[in-house]
């Protein structure tokens, strides 16, 4: 959590940082502050917000011609069966998290709201020593595929801002690859990218999704990033009261404990 930052320390934080490296600017640690300025008394993502509002051109610089899984391939036939032997041996449990939490959801094999998800923990990498993440979940809808990217309510608090310039810039960096990706997913030729956000409704970015209202700054930014790629982000949060995941005796996959309610909100 930050203390006792100005407005324009802030604001000058997000001018150095798009102007150095904007392709990893959603890695920024002060994205995930909390509170407000020791001046203005203005929530710190709001004055980010408002920055980017300022620095459009800047933003849009983001993930544009970063070259990404150009020879490897981004379908790497996953089989929802992820190692975790070490973990189950040292803890005799499987611990809750938003990697083994997205391959639940992919074996569940359910249709969501946001369709059907078809994949999970997809690389973007061209190198190994890339920064670049990973897209928690693909899903299919129709001639889309939802681009997702997952938070629990676990001990690392992410802001709702934060998650949306990493979907923002993964989406970014995949409109160069459109055909590649199209390819190694065998999908048809119309398809095109959505990016979207499943949260936790009791997470920090949950919180903040349920009460948009208080965040005008962060919502027009939203309607910027929408206007810019053309399709709308969209925001989905869950319920999943059981918090836990477990592996098949029988298949070894990793499965959900329960149900979890998914639903589509603010975009």
């Amino acid at each position: 959590m930050a203390s006792g930052y100005t407005e324009k320390e802030i604001r000058q934080m997000v001018a150095e940082s798009l102007d150095c490296d904007p392709h990893f600017f959603y890695q920024q640690r002060f994205l995930n502050y909390q509170g407000r300025t020791t001046d203005s008394k203005q929530p710190y993502v709001e004055v980010i917000s408002d920055e980017l509002l300022r620095s459009v051109s800047q933003l849009r610089r983001i993930g544009v011609d970063v070259p990404i899984r150009r020879t490897k391939s981004f379908n790497t036939l996953h089989n929802g069966i992820p190692n975790v032997d070490a973990r189950l041996e040292r803890f005799g449990k499987l611990t809750y998290s938003e990697k083994l939490l997205a391959i639940a959801i992919y074996n569940s094999g359910s249709k969501f709201c946001f369709g059907k998800v078809i994949d999970y923990q997809v690389p973007l990498k061209e190198r190994q020593k890339d920064r670049f993440g990973e897209i928690d979940l693909l899903a299919k809808s129709r001639d889309s595929i939802k681009l997702l990217e997952l938070k629990i309510n676990g001990k690392g608090k992410e802001t709702l801002l934060r998650a949306l310039l990493e979907v923002y810039t993964y989406h970014k960096l995949l409109s160069g690859s459109v055909q590649k990706f199209i390819t190694d997913f065998n999908l048809a030729a119309d398809t095109y990218f959505q990016p979207g956000i499943l949260t936790d409704q009791f997470s920090l970015s949950g919180h903040t999704l349920s009460n948009m209202a208080a965040f005008p700054n962060t919502s027009a930014l939203v309607s910027e990033l929408n206007a810019e790629i053309g399709v709308p982000v969209e925001f989905f949060l869950f319920s999943y009261p059981s918090q836990s995941v477990v592996r098949s005796p029988m298949d070894r996959k990793i499965t959900l404990v329960g149900d979890i309610a998914i639903t589509r909100v603010f975009s």
